[in-house]
């Protein structure tokens, strides 16, 4: 079960990161009769939202439970107030 969290995992980010200019890991949250193996912020472009859907339409065909939620404000890419990224 651990290799394929990982390597759906790694899958996933990897496409996603090939289609929007930034994704954020977020800390994974405890479900009760689930395993999260990946909580994204992705920032992009509207007109790219359907590639994104897409990708996690995919990964839905091969029996990963996925939830897309969205447009949110872009608040997981500012930084604190005086802080550099």
């Amino acid at each position: 079960i651990e290799a394929k969290a990982e390597d759906d995992f790694r899958q996933c980010f990897d496409r996603l990161a090939a289609i929007a200019p930034e994704v954020r890991r977020n800390d994974v949250k405890r479900l009760p009769d689930r395993l999260m193996i990946l909580n994204l912020s992705i920032l992009s472009p509207r007109e790219r939202v359907p590639e994104i859907g897409d990708v996690l339409a995919g990964f839905l065909a091969e029996g990963v439970d996925v939830r897309f939620t969205g447009p949110w404000p872009p608040y997981s890419f500012v930084g604190a107030a005086g802080a550099k990224s």
